[in-house]
């Protein structure tokens, strides 16, 4: 059964590229959206088996612990622009599960979305 992926918060044209570029190849159904399912109140009648966040454009938060709820099997990645170091330890502590980079290292997400999937 193909994997769902959801998009989360590619307010800019280029992350969306970006990580679609990376998933290019893989047999997975996409979906995206720009704006946390917390913050439109949006539904959805089915459960991502992996989200990847924009940690720059949400309320990360309040995002994860709803992506969270979702579904327990749900994980999670998050791409980054800010290498800050206090923006990773935030993502430990929310328990994401990996971390990257924008502009984003292809190879490494291609093979963490892999291997999180079972691909």
């Amino acid at each position: 059964m193909q994997k769902k992926v959801l998009i989360l918060g590619h307010n800019d044209a280029s992350f969306l590229e970006e990580v679609m570029a990376c998933l290019e190849g893989l047999d997975l159904e996409i979906h995206s959206e720009d704006r946390c399912p917390v913050e439109t109140g949006i539904q959805f009648d089915w459960t991502p088996d992996a989200v990847i966040i924009n940690v720059t454009s949400l309320k990360l938060d309040k995002c994860i612990k709803h992506i969270k709820d979702l579904s327990r099997e749900t994980l999670v990645l998050a791409a980054e622009r800010d290498s800050s170091v206090e923006s990773y330890l935030r993502m430990q502590i929310l328990g994401v599960r990996d971390f990257f980079h924008v502009p984003l290292d292809p190879k490494n997400l291609k093979s963490a979305i892999v291997e999180l999937l079972k691909l």
